[in-house]
């Protein structure tokens, strides 16, 4: 970001559009994230957990399919908070995935490796969220084409022709940032 941002100092187009196509990918979805609660975001995550082959964002997966066999065998072994999260809905209540989720906080700090397991994931799924909003436009960039709303593919047709012509002098054009 420290190059982006002195090419830009220099009046660098190509770093002037990256940047500026970053920052509105970034806005955009700040709002989004504060439109959402908390609580909403940890129930979108636990129904990432509990449906992982549709709900999960694709880095999540594997990581997600793991830790949703374990919470179904614990669940068939009686584990209250397992068969808590295997019984969420889209109609569960927000009241009611507060209290599972002071419920996994508590049960962690007893020492339950389901609960820090959970808890720890959700938290890196998190994480991984953080990168994305940086990677998704860079690779729009690089394919425009790929982008679902026609709005976002036009956004990214100028910066994505001014790298095209980077490509096409021989310009190593990410050892320039």
């Amino acid at each position: 970001m420290r190059e982006l941002n002195k090419r830009k100092e220099q009046d660098n187009e190509f770093a002037i559009d990256i940047l500026a196509l970053i920052n509105s990918e970034i806005a955009r979805e700040a709002e989004e994230e504060l439109n959402a609660s908390p609580i909403t975001k940890f129930k979108m995550a636990i129904k990432q957990l509990i449906n992982p082959l549709y709900l999960a964002a694709p880095e999540n997966k594997i990581k997600f399919s793991s830790l949703y066999e374990k919470i179904n065998e614990a669940g068939e072994q009686n584990h209250s908070i397992a068969k808590q999260i295997l019984a969420i809905t889209d109609i569960s209540s927000d009241s009611d995935i507060e209290q599972l989720q002071k419920q996994l906080i508590q049960a962690q700090e007893q020492g339950d490796p389901l609960a820090a397991e959970i808890l720890a994931t959700i938290q890196e799924a998190a994480n991984h969220d953080e990168i994305r909003r940086i990677k998704e436009p860079l690779l729009l960039i690089a394919n425009p084409i790929t982008a679902q709303k026609s709005e976002r593919r036009k956004s990214t047709q100028y910066p994505h022709q001014s790298l095209m012509k980077l490509v096409k002098k021989g310009i190593n054009w990410h050892r320039q940032f």
